[in-house]
């Protein structure tokens, strides 16, 4: 459970990273062989489901240890598997 908070912070640090390198350098500088209208679809593509995934990984670690110890309650407390 307590991994749960490390991974959130270590998720939380790489989406700032993330954000940090597209606010400096764009998206698009890694996207420099394709033409004009690719690069503008494919960067807001990465963009989109970095930031989704991101989101959503950092959710899940912050819920999932608390359901880990509901369910630790559970099986100790009420005896339910």
């Amino acid at each position: 459970m307590p991994l749960g908070i490390f991974m959130a912070i270590y998720i939380y640090m790489a989406m700032n990273e993330f954000i940090d390198y597209y606010q400096s350098f764009g998206i698009y500088k890694s996207l420099e062989e394709f033409n004009l209208d690719k690069q503008y679809f494919l960067g807001k593509y990465i963009q989109n489901q970095y930031l989704f995934f991101g989101v959503a990984a950092f959710v899940t670690s912050v819920i999932l240890p608390i359901r880990m110890l509901i369910s630790v309650f559970r099986v100790y407390n009420r005896g339910h598997e």
